[in-house]
């Protein structure tokens, strides 16, 4: 559910951009990289706790599967909608075309 989630966002976003209610996305803006590394980052480290502390990769302690699904689905879902958002609508105006 997460690239369809992200899918849905960023076409969203596409759509504000293009009606002009948001400024250019900029792959140089900081907050935007880290939105974009957010979902991978996330991902891999609770991979690597749950490797580390658990039975094995992604092996979530009891209890504790469902919260951390949420959470790799939630940030995987922002990261990808920047993602798709930066491809489409990214860094190039329309005078630098």
């Amino acid at each position: 559910g997460a690239f369809q989630a992200g899918a849905l966002l960023a076409s969203g976003i596409v759509l504000l951009r293009l009606a002009g209610a948001l400024p250019v996305l900029r792959w140089s803006q900081w907050p935007l990289r880290l939105l974009v590394l957010v979902g991978l980052l996330l991902f891999v480290a609770v991979a690597a706790a749950c490797a580390w502390f658990g039975a094995g990769w992604l092996q979530y302690p009891s209890g504790w599967a469902k919260p951390l699904i949420l959470v790799i689905e939630a940030a995987a879902t922002l990261s990808i909608a920047a993602s798709l958002s930066l491809l489409v609508i990214g860094d190039e105006t329309e005078t630098e075309r």
